[in-house]
């Protein structure tokens, strides 16, 4: 299912960057499952969380990465270690 989230969630950002579009609030409360395990990205008020995006890159297309980064590579993955 990750995989999945991760492959759908990263096609959708790229859609909407095709667009002229940034998602914006990137955080793992903004993906949405639903019950066939399908993610969808939500959530685009405007805000963001400095733990998944910086201030500065927050609302542009590279802050957007630095998020889908941070929650499949740093926060989902995360080991107790």
């Amino acid at each position: 299912m990750v995989t999945k989230a991760l492959d759908d969630s990263d096609a959708e950002d790229h859609d909407l960057h095709a667009h002229g579009l940034a998602w914006g609030d990137v955080h793992p409360g903004s993906i949405v499952i639903d019950t066939s395990f399908n993610p969808w990205v939500v959530d685009f008020g405007g805000g963001s969380i400095v733990e998944f995006v910086s201030r500065k890159k927050a609302g542009t297309k590279e802050g957007d990465w630095q998020g889908v980064g941070k929650i499949f590579d740093e926060w989902m993955f995360e080991s107790d270690d």
